[in-house]
């Protein structure tokens, strides 16, 4: 992920999020970097604040859309024409998806057919659609990943059928790889573009290197890889998140951050704020 983004809003790099009134007092003292974009980061920020914790927002990853959209404008012409029926699954692999697509439907002035099925990886993702007016036939139950929602799959015969996938400009291959093995066609089509962001980090930098981060959240492996990217730019920067408890989304991006330079490392039980922020109270009582 090298793409560098337009700069981010006039705001501090290291931006506190306004205090709310804390339910409980399981953070307090506890200073938390929080590096989702958007929406999703101001969310988590206010579930650490409900506990007491101070959250230290800086988005590493900028959503924006594709470059060019010729390709995801024909992607919703096919999916939203009934009578070709040229799309049987639509599957939308975050909320950022769900949204952009959302949105640029509604701009064109199409709809999803009733004929043809739409999936979620997740419950957030399942209610990004719900509020957008798009329904959800499948999503997983257990497991929130591709291989969850490959699970929630199961009893739907994928033979001959053509899937279209809603993501951003990369992502991981299990969900083609498994839709692919059970006789699908699958297109990736890229809804929206991760982009690093262009804020200035040496004031993060300078309040990390003063104790003013106690641990990190992190929601992806791209997030990760770009967070250190960015502290790769200031002299020292990089070696920050070795020293600071990091809690993960899940096994899988635990492992990846592991490989990549963190030392103590925590995975949420699922790829949710609340089971973050539950590993986190975990650890701070511990």
């Amino acid at each position: 992920m090298r793409e560098r983004g337009r700069p981010g809003p006039k705001t501090a790099p290291t931006e506190t999020t306004p205090q709310t009134a804390p339910q409980t007092a399981a953070l307090a003292g506890l200073r938390v970097l929080v590096t989702r974009p958007g929406a999703a980061g101001e969310s988590l920020a206010r579930r650490i604040e409900q506990h007491g914790g101070e959250a230290v927002l800086f988005p590493v990853i900028d959503i924006e859309p594709p470059a060019d959209e010729t390709r995801l404008r024909n992607a919703l012409r096919d999916l939203a024409d009934a009578d070709r029926a040229a799309v049987d699954l639509a599957i939308f692999v975050s909320v950022h998806a769900a949204h952009a697509v959302a949105t640029r439907l509604k701009a064109l002035g199409l709809d999803i057919p009733a004929t043809t099925q739409v999936a979620a990886v997740g419950p957030k993702t399942a209610a990004a659609c719900a509020a957008a007016g798009i329904r959800v036939d499948a999503g997983p139950a257990a497991r929130i990943d591709s291989e969850g929602l490959l699970d929630a799959l199961r009893a739907v015969d994928l033979t001959g059928k053509r899937a279209l996938i809603f993501r951003g400009q990369a992502g991981r291959e299990a969900l083609a790889r498994g839709l692919r093995a059970r006789g699908a066609s699958v297109r990736h089509v890229a809804a929206y573009r991760r982009r690093i962001t262009a804020r200035p980090v040496a004031p993060l930098v300078e309040r990390w290197r003063g104790g003013g981060i106690d641990a990190a959240l992190v929601s992806s492996a791209a997030v990760w890889d770009a967070l250190l990217e960015l502290l790769g730019g200031v002299p020292g920067g990089r070696d920050l998140p070795a020293a600071t408890p990091v809690f993960a989304y899940s096994r899988r991006v635990a492992a990846h951050c592991r490989a990549r330079g963190a030392t103590t490392v925590t995975a949420a039980a699922q790829p949710l704020d609340e089971s973050a922020v539950d590993a986190l109270i975990a650890w701070a009582r511990a």
